[in-house]
């Protein structure tokens, strides 16, 4: 590795004619400058090295290693610096290091050019803005679906609201870490957390809507009063009714019933018609078994995730 490094690298005694600024030695000086930081003005500010990345022609990956060597002044050899414990023959003592690492793109001295990118890797750029456009398209859709739907006490109404309100708070809470991020590199890293959860049971309670719709079909939504909202209860669904009626006995097939293969016949009496409450009042112990094994499975494993995360970091 340093071999590729040494034929680039600036050095002040073995390798003066380098091209590139790139190596540090460390632990720098206390309250003080490392020692390859020979011009203090390059440096920014409560900081004590300061590389600068110029890629003209087109972004790529710049990784940073910390290796346990160090440079032999008189051979310019790369020596290791492992310390042997006393007494024992092949271990080595550990040693710890603390760093704090500003990593931004661009111009450190330009944060106010753009801020929404200063902060962000190149192929997370306008992500700020992204998540701002997604949460108005959600809090429309949410107020929008709510105004509509919200007289309805129909199980796959209240489901899609619930679902559609629980997207528009995950995309507020990521657009929130991601503003506080452009600004101090760091963000809000529990909320963007929760928002990840919270868009995890959006996911789960629309899954079940999906699925319950499948298995169940739509039941007909009733108003909170109890009245029907079926298209054909009056007005035009009422003649719309009529024209199935006639559709349906010009063909000689139950057309009504192939649409909806559990309905009465349409030329039954009125008292025999298929009543919607009951229906939906049996849908509902269902619908609440599934919302509850869909969400505990989506917490559950989004919560040994984030368990494995945090000792793999540690």
């Amino acid at each position: 590795m340093f071999a590729k490094i040494d034929a680039i690298a600036w050095h002040r005694s073995c390798s003066p004619t380098g091209q590139m600024d790139l190596l540090r030695s460390v632990p720098c000086p206390l309250n003080g400058l490392c020692a390859e930081e020979d011009d203090p003005g390059r440096v920014i500010g409560n900081s004590q090295f300061t590389y600068t990345v110029q890629d003209l022609k087109q972004p790529r990956y710049w990784y940073l290693s910390l290796v346990a060597c160090v440079r032999n002044p008189i051979s310019c050899r790369w020596e290791t610096t492992s310390v042997k414990k006393p007494g024992a023959a092949s271990s080595v003592a550990k040693q710890s290091l603390v760093y704090s690492i500003w990593l931004v793109n661009g111009a450190p001295r330009l944060q106010g050019f753009n801020t929404f990118e200063h902060q962000f890797s190149f192929e997370t750029h306008d992500t700020a803005e992204i998540f701002l456009t997604f949460l108005v398209l959600y809090l429309i859709l949410s107020i929008v679906a709510h105004l509509k739907l919200s007289m309805l006490s129909a199980a796959h109404t209240c489901l899609f609201l619930i679902s559609v309100w629980l997207f528009s708070l995950s995309a507020l809470l990521a657009t929130i870490h991601l503003a506080v991020f452009s600004f101090d590199g760091r963000g809000l890293g529990r909320v963007s957390e929760f928002a990840t959860l919270v868009e995890q049971w959006g996911d789960a309670l629309f899954l079940v809507l999906l699925l319950s719709t499948a298995e169940m079909g739509f039941v007909p939504p009733t108003s909170q009063n109890g009245a029907s909202n079926s298209p054909y209860t009056n007005g035009f669904g009422a003649d719309v009714k009529s024209k199935l009626k006639t559709l349906a006995s010009s063909f000689h097939v139950g057309f009504y019933q192939r649409l909806a293969p559990g309905s009465p016949n349409p030329s039954s009496s009125n008292s025999d018609k298929l009543d919607p409450i009951p229906e939906q009042n049996r849908s509902w112990p269902y619908l609440l078994c599934m919302v509850t094994v869909f969400l505990s499975v989506k917490t559950f494993f989004y919560v040994w995730a984030l368990v494995s995360k945090m000792r793999f970091v540690r």
